[in-house]
């Protein structure tokens, strides 16, 4: 699933940053200098959650945009993690190459938390 996410990410002219489990993604976001702007994660991983994982990397790179993906339906995500899916951004698989890059496409263009629109000058006598 890794090198088939990966490919077609590449293909769509995305810079990819992976890694295998949880603990390499950690060390991966921890040594890569540049800015990451999304985290693609499974919900359910062996060692850990999705949730966990990003509120860790979010920790240290405030402006990271998640995206989760599962196969599994959102009351098994639930009961496995502790936590519910209502307002993340979720990917279910098995996905289109289509429904990946669009996905991708509308997490980056969400806007981060706290962030105002910006406000066009005022114009005087307007």
């Amino acid at each position: 699933m890794l090198e088939l996410t990966r490919t077609m990410l590449w293909r769509a002219g995305f810079s990819v940053v992976e890694a295998s489990s949880a603990a390499q993604a950690i060390e991966v976001a921890t040594l890569y200098p540049g800015q990451i702007h999304v985290l693609l994660t499974d919900v359910l991983m062996p060692e850990t959650n999705g949730y966990d994982l990003a509120e860790r990397l979010k920790a240290a790179r405030p402006r990271l945009k998640v995206l989760f993906m599962s196969g599994y339906h959102e009351k098994v995500l639930a009961e496995s993690t502790g936590r519910q899916m209502e307002g993340q951004d979720l990917l279910r698989k098995p996905f289109t190459y289509h429904t990946l890059i669009e996905s991708i496409i509308s997490v980056l263009a969400e806007r981060p938390a706290g962030d105002q629109p910006e406000q066009p000058d005022a114009q005087p006598g307007a």
